[in-house]
């Protein structure tokens, strides 16, 4: 998706940890994160800003911040968040939702809102905007593994070098 595998994985990461913080299942918080990720790299490829904006932007909405969507087309309230939580279930009519009802509407009114731009990156892969976050992820990873595994190396020389003066 034009991101970084560390990019992605703190990116589901904070997103599954927000949605279990919201009361939600560990396997809904997972499937919704990673929905997340691949939907901010969409968003991202669809109004040619950054990943990280997107990533930014989806966070916030989530939280309840409604502002940093905006720029994204994605109209988030309170009305509609209710109106999504009946239409899902989730919700009476009556009263105040909870935050995981808050979250699981926020979630379906992102999706619906985004439905232009959902699969925009593979639509657009081979433009020059994608290719360059691809070919830019790729050397990000290639320079963590080589980092690893030049940690590694330099770990298990000090170590052994450490055994000979014993």
């Amino acid at each position: 998706f034009g991101q970084t595998e560390q990019q992605a994985l703190e990116a589901a990461g904070t997103y599954g940890n927000l949605f279990q913080a919201f009361g939600l299942t560990r396997s809904a918080a997972q499937e919704m994160s990673m929905t997340m990720v691949e939907l901010a790299a969409d968003l991202a490829s669809f109004n040619n800003t950054s990943i990280d904006d997107a990533i930014e932007a989806l966070r916030s909405g989530l939280s309840g911040e409604t502002e940093p969507l905006k720029r994204f087309g994605i109209a988030l309230n309170d009305n509609r968040m209710k109106a999504e939580a009946l239409a899902l279930g989730i919700y009476d009519g009556v009263g105040a939702l909870t935050a995981a009802q808050k979250a699981q509407a926020a979630y379906a009114v992102i999706l619906n809102d985004t439905k232009l731009a959902q699969g925009d990156f593979e639509r657009t892969s081979d433009g020059l905007a994608n290719s360059m976050r691809i070919v830019q992820a790729q050397v990000k990873n290639l320079q963590t593994e080589f980092g690893t595994g030049f940690l590694e190396s330099l770990v298990s020389v000090t170590d052994q070098s450490e055994t000979l003066k014993d």
